[in-house]
């Protein structure tokens, strides 16, 4: 299999097709090292994966709740 080469942006040139490929490339790199801190709870440990879900999830169901009871109220 032939490996592409990726064309190397000019210097001073931001409009072409390689400077955008290399800015969202340096995007992509930063989000994902962002990304890769761990979320810690009180006690200052990671949380797990449970207790976010939980915690996602009672966020969504007070705001389910809202919506709810808005158009009970808007149906009496």
């Amino acid at each position: 299999m032939v490996q592409t080469s990726i064309p190397k942006a000019a210097p001073g040139d931001t409009t072409s097709l390689a400077a955008r490929y290399e800015r969202a490339k340096q995007l992509q790199q930063e989000k994902e090292g962002g990304a890769k801190k761990p979320v810690l709870g009180q006690d200052g440990k990671p949380k797990s994966a449970m207790v976010r879900l939980n915690e996602v999830k009672k966020e969504r169901f007070g705001t389910e709740l809202i919506w709810v009871l808005g158009v009970f109220v808007w149906f009496l």
